[in-house]
């Protein structure tokens, strides 16, 4: 049994009473609408009766909380002995609180403590519903312990699943920025030197605009596709004047696919590899293509590029890029098993197609 904290005096106390008051307020409405409301019964029962558990009750959160880290065998069996002594106590204490309250209550006296030695000889048989008693105590504290063990293990694994996913967001920027920065700092330098300070301008605007973007949305999981759109376009807008005329890039989004629900920064690896390996490398201009289609209920993301032939996704991290193996990644912790990932190669170029649940934000 693991130790638990979660059952106090204080918190015990209040509701021990207000169950034990309930119990015998039962009982002494069911005697009065039998027999009559006759005092002599209630001091009796259930009067003497439930004010021995009242007074006993608390014994049984001690010798739980006691034996809480005991092994299952240990405490079945500690409990089993602990209940025969607590059925016995019970059955005393009510014997005696029943005279104790006779002398109290009535004169002249129909019980007296020289009487006392008979009623124990003739009623030991109750000492059973005291055991029953512990045994009922007992259990409530495990069903109740139980239950805030599950409680504390969800907020527990909840917490997990949120710093889990922070951190994939975290480790994720600090391998995609390092690079993205590298190079747009060297072109906005270029710039600087050549004197084309209003395109130096533009794309410190546009880097600006796209980290104050990206870091606003820390927490969040998923963005609708406008968003991840116009996070997409500021970084196009770096990479159109680094490459200039040698690179034609269009994009064909309908209306009705912007509301749809995608991860952050989904595009973003796609594109960056199309300009590394499709332009970059390449002497003729190059054309990328982004564009998304909704069929059968799912969301088609495509990435296509011209390119003279099939290059590997990116798989290094740290400067070279979140790679393939991230982007899947990502795609199966928000996804599971519900997404596809094609890498296809035609005559024409290479094309990246993320096939996703259409779900609107």
């Amino acid at each position: 049994m693991a130790p638990n904290d979660s059952f106090s005096s204080k918190q015990f106390a209040p509701y021990n009473t207000l169950v034990l008051a309930g119990l015998f307020g039962f009982v002494w409405a069911r005697e009065a609408w039998t027999d009559g409301l006759i005092v002599d019964n209630i001091l009796f029962w259930p009067g003497g009766y439930f004010l021995s558990l009242w007074i006993l009750s608390p014994l049984a959160l001690y010798f739980f909380k006691s034996l809480e880290t005991t092994g299952r065998r240990a405490f079945i069996k500690r409990h089993l002995a602990i209940s025969a002594g607590f059925g016995i106590l019970h059955f005393i204490l009510t014997g005696l609180l029943i005279i104790l309250l006779e002398r109290f209550f009535r004169l002249p006296e129909h019980y007296n403590f020289y009487q006392s030695g008979s009623y124990f000889r003739q009623s030991w048989p109750y000492a059973v519903d005291g055991m029953l008693w512990y045994w009922s105590y007992i259990f409530i504290f495990l069903y109740l312990q139980t239950r805030e063990r599950l409680a504390v293990e969800k907020q527990k694994s909840e917490a997990i699943q949120k710093e889990l996913a922070a951190s994939d967001l975290s480790v994720l920027r600090t391998e995609l920025n390092p690079h993205f920065l590298f190079n747009a700092m060297n072109s906005i330098a270029m710039k600087v030197r050549l004197k084309e300070n209003k395109l130096a301008v533009a794309m410190i605007a546009s880097l600006n605009d796209l980290l104050r973007s990206v870091l606003s949305r820390k927490r969040e999981k998923t963005v609708p596709l406008s968003e991840e759109i116009e996070l997409l376009n500021k970084y196009l807008m770096i990479e159109r004047v680094r490459f200039g005329d040698q690179v034609e890039v269009t994009q064909d989004f309908k209306e009705d696919l912007l509301p749809a629900s995608v991860p952050q920064m989904i595009l973003q690896p796609l594109v960056e590899n199309a300009f590394k390996h499709g332009v970059k490398d390449s002497l003729q201009q190059q054309k990328i293509s982004i564009t998304g289609a909704k069929e059968n209920g799912a969301l088609i993301l495509t990435v296509f590029n011209t390119t003279e032939h099939m290059r590997r996704f990116d798989t290094a991290n740290g400067s070279e890029g979140v790679g393939l193996p991230n982007v899947i990644h990502r795609l199966r912790r928000h996804y599971g098993t519900d997404f596809r990932f094609q890498s296809m190669s035609t005559g024409a170029g290479i094309a990246f197609r993320i096939t996703l649940p259409f779900r609107s934000i």
